[in-house]
């Protein structure tokens, strides 16, 4: 381990790891946990977004995991900036510090992306460490091109959120005012999920607008090319979603994954958008179970092949 945090330490000095806010959710007692899944939330989410989808049994079954808050998001550490760069080191510095292994990456929108640079960025580190990745609804592409509508929207559901003022009001009086301003439960939702109630009872937005609103321009113009990840992966994507079609993932996961193969690595929830594990939790979770046992199962064949080959081995040297 301390090799680890002394190569990120060196190698990338110039940049300033965040404090990322984590939240756990072992496996089942006496389960045959294979795996330590990371769960990466979208741009204005947080780990509570992932939270009854991770306690799921299917999933306890195989895995312990660990929910993250990104930079300037939920409960982790306001910094004066953010990129994908920058997200991309918190993660490997996280994984290093706590020295995990047998990892499965697993991130939504804007937690996709930070998976994608860091497969590219940090490839031979992560090579040894994760088994799998999962990328939710989200392309590896610029994001900054004429009608990007979902794009317009982001932004401006940011500066709705910056509107409203919090301050010296309760909880519940909040919570009016958002509702008395927007109709879409999963915009009050999200609202509401970032805003955090201090010990002294003060409310404070858990993100932080100044350095995202800073940087939009270049987290939406970032892209991972050339990456060419040999690990297994999994891309689902929804069917109704504006921030990814199938043409779009044709044209664009080649370039990240060795090998992509279409009917192998995605999966398409034809009536959903882009919150699809939202909207259908039942076939989300059965999409990532599945992926998982397909992991344990690979593992096990490998595992078995080496104990034969090693008996083999034991039996030759006793002949001789």
């Amino acid at each position: 381990m301390r090799f680890a945090l002394n190569f990120f330490k060196f190698s990338t000095h110039k940049l300033k790891p965040a404090k990322l806010h984590e939240y756990h959710i072992p496996a089942f007692k006496n389960a045959d946990v294979k795996f330590n899944a990371l769960w990466l939330h979208g741009i204005f989410d947080n780990s509570k977004n992932f939270l009854q989808i991770a306690q799921h049994e299917k999933l306890r079954k195989n895995t312990h995991s660990t929910l993250l808050d990104l930079r300037n998001h939920g409960l982790s550490q306001h910094l004066e900036s953010i990129s994908f760069e920058e997200m991309a080191y918190d993660l490997v510095h996280y994984i290093a510090q706590k020295d995990l292994k047998d990892l499965i990456l697993l991130g939504h929108s804007f937690g996709g992306r930070t998976i994608m640079a860091a497969l590219n960025d940090y490839q031979q580190f992560l090579a040894e460490r994760v088994k799998g990745v999962i990328i939710i609804d989200i392309q590896p592409s610029s994001y900054a091109y004429n009608g990007a509508g979902p794009v317009e929207q982001m932004y401006r559901f940011m500066s709705e959120m910056k509107s409203i003022n919090i301050h010296g009001k309760t909880l519940d009086e909040v919570r009016e005012l958002i509702q008395s301003k927007f109709d879409q439960v999963p915009v009050q939702k999200t609202m509401l999920n970032n805003i955090n109630v201090l010990p002294n009872g003060q409310l404070k937005w858990c993100l932080n607008f100044n350095a995202i609103d800073r940087c939009f321009n270049n987290l939406i113009s970032h892209e991972t090319k050339n990456c060419y990840w040999k690990g297994p992966r999994k891309i689902l994507i929804g069917g109704k979603s504006k921030f990814t079609s199938l043409q779009r993932v044709q044209e664009d996961y080649p370039s990240v994954f060795y090998d992509f193969n279409l009917s192998r690595d995605v999966s398409i929830f034809w009536d959903q958008a882009h919150f699809l594990y939202a909207r259908d939790p039942e076939r989300f979770v059965k999409e990532v179970a599945f992926f998982m046992e397909s992991l344990k199962e690979e593992q096990n064949n490998k595992e078995q092949q080496i104990d034969m080959v090693n008996y083999n081995n034991d039996r030759l040297s006793l002949e001789i």
